[in-house]
């Protein structure tokens, strides 16, 4: 049981980690470095938003991932 759900959440981490990298570009493409500063517009503020929630939710699944994974291994 703890295989499955271990699974599943490393399947859930990586399809949303895959969409953050999405996300993560389509902000790159609107946003232009300048120094040590980096400039968005607000159009950009949605793909930032959708890279970060989608991190995070992709960092849990992971973790939960891991754990169900080791926690069916002992």
């Amino acid at each position: 049981m703890l295989y499955s759900v271990g699974g599943l959440s490393l399947a859930t981490g990586g399809t949303l980690g895959g969409l953050a990298l999405s996300a993560r570009s389509d902000a790159g493409e609107l946003c232009v470095p300048s120094g040590r500063a980096t400039w968005c517009p607000e159009a950009a503020r949605t793909a930032i938003d959708r890279d970060q929630t989608y991190s995070l939710i992709a960092d849990i699944g992971y973790g939960v991932g891991i754990a169900g994974v080791l926690g069916g291994t002992v």
